[in-house]
């Protein structure tokens, strides 16, 4: 039974490894079909019809100008799809850290060297038919005999595998051949009914022949490429793969899965400019590393998971966000990056409310990412208050360093808790609460508070509910009801906010 096992798995292989003969086959198909078709288009149907005048010349033109303007960017696409090669990976390559285990030390190359299959287990994934590691993603194809990054699958039809740098081509080569197919099927339909007429058709039975089959041809491929087109749309909006959705089959979780619009955006690029068109602007291709096909973003299983490397500084310039920033590269990363003396100055007190706000978090102090940690400074001038607010994503806790404050909370069951704290008292509000600090004392004072995210970020019930100048607001009926008083009452708690 082994015997039989090893030899079927060998025919297969023989059998992917013969589809290298199709070669140039698969293409002279393709333009076959395609010159069939612009026969019975443009010279046999529409063609002749431009000199007839009135509105089949008006027709004629319309179709034709659809028809050869797909046909262009069916074309570019296609051989944009065999002409570039899906993605190799680079010799030598070797991940930065245990992927599988989160070492952030470089991997040793005992470890896959000479003996890949260790007591251990492998750690990172290795191909045994090209003896070297895999890049996340990267799949073994049979028919070219080597890995490809980001393989999808290999397509006969574009004699190429597709894979992470041509799976842009390879998408509006279908969307532009259903453009195209579906075009030629409506407008060959009247001819194909005329077909099985009992009148007369003025033309050679060579010309019938091909428009008849012309006809059937595209109609046939609209309707598959059709199927074909959904299920490929599908897998992009699920930023995955045909391999890569059989391998997981029904899992509801999937890492690389960072919502519709991201997801396409790892394909088709972040620069609208450049969807419809198999090329890719040089701001993408430098900013969006999935485009290279060796680095993915993923999606951590916890809001701010535990760190797979001892810092990861915050790349404020970045594009891309996974639940925070992407790291700046480790040889940019400097001595100054790891200190923050923003903390050292006196927040501004002049305001109405008498408090300044100094944050500490990844925005002013990119070292913070991904470790779930940030602080703030608050001084207060006499009477100073920090109005009620609360902060969404972050528990808070805070130590009084100067003064007399007034801190208090109200939980979601209403209950309202609260004290006044000197030099050295300290307080925890729960995440989400709505809380405020006043100063209470005759001079002023100062407070230094930590939160555990690296923006907890912050909404501020006045101000939100009365004082937003965004458009649009809360609608004055909503806050009228609310608050059980008249519109002039609203009117002038507005006028406080936006005439600030």
């Amino acid at each position: 039974m082994y015997r039989s096992g090893v030899g079927m798995a060998w025919n297969v292989f023989k059998f992917c490894t013969a589809l290298k003969g199709l070669g140039s086959i698969m293409v002279l198909l393709v333009l076959s079909l395609i010159g069939v078709t612009y026969y019975s288009v443009v010279l046999a149907c529409y063609g002749p019809d431009l000199f007839h005048g009135g509105l089949d010349t008006w027709v004629a033109i319309l179709v034709l100008i659809l028809f050869h303007g797909l046909l262009v960017m069916l074309l570019w696409s296609y051989f944009s799809v065999v002409l570039t090669d899906p993605g190799v990976v680079p010799p030598n390559w070797r991940p930065e850290y245990d992927e599988e285990e989160g070492v952030a030390e470089p991997i040793t190359t005992t470890e896959f060297g000479a003996s890949p299959l260790n007591e251990d287990g492998l750690r990172v994934r290795f191909c045994r038919k090209c003896n070297q590691l895999k890049p996340p993603r990267c799949h073994h194809c049979s028919v070219c005999g080597r890995c490809v990054l980001k393989m999808d699958h290999h397509c006969v039809w574009v004699v190429n595998c597709v894979g992470a740098l041509n799976y842009k081509y390879f998408l509006l080569f279908l969307f532009y051949t259903f453009l195209e197919t579906t075009l030629v099927s409506l407008s060959l339909l009247k001819y194909f009914i005329e077909f099985f007429g009992d009148e007369e058709i003025p033309n050679t039975p060579g010309t019938l022949a091909a428009t008849f089959l012309s006809f059937v041809l595209n109609l046939a491929f609209a309707l598959s490429v059709m199927g074909f087109l959904i299920m490929h749309i599908s897998l992009v909006f699920g930023n995955t793969t045909t391999i890569e959705a059989y391998e997981k089959g029904t899992s509801p979780k999937w890492q690389y899965d960072l919502g519709r619009r991201r997801n396409f955006e790892q394909v088709f690029g972040a620069d609208k400019r450049y969807w419809l068109i198999p090329v890719y602007s040089e701001e993408d291709i430098r900013r969006i590393p999935a485009l290279q096909g060796l680095e993915y973003p993923s999606k951590p299983d916890t809001p701010e998971s535990d760190t797979l490397q001892d810092f990861c500084i915050a790349d404020l310039k970045a594009t891309v966000l996974v639940n925070g920033f992407p790291c700046k590269p480790a040889t940019k990363v400097s001595s100054h990056d790891f200190f923050f003396d923003g903390l050292t100055k006196k927040g501004n007190t002049s305001k109405t409310l008498g408090v300044g706000v100094i944050a500490g978090n990844v925005l002013t102090f990119p070292a913070l990412n991904t470790l779930g940690l940030s602080m703030n400074l608050v001084d207060f001038a006499p009477g100073g208050l920090n109005q009620p607010h609360s902060h969404p994503r972050a528990t808070e806790s805070g130590v009084v360093i100067k003064g007399k404050l007034l801190v208090g909370f109200v939980t979601s069951g209403h209950v309202y808790y609260s004290k006044v704290l000197r030099k050295g008292g300290m307080f925890v509000i729960p995440q989400g609460l709505v809380h405020f600090q006043k100063n209470v004392g005759k001079g002023n004072a100062q407070l230094i508070t930590a939160f555990n995210s690296q923006l907890p970020g912050s909404v501020v019930v006045a101000p939100t509910l009365f004082g937003s100048k965004s458009k649009p607001t809360l609608p004055d009926d909503v806050l009228t009801a609310s608050f059980q008083v008249d519109q002039t009452v609203i009117d002038e708690i507005k006028s406080k906010f936006l005439g600030a």
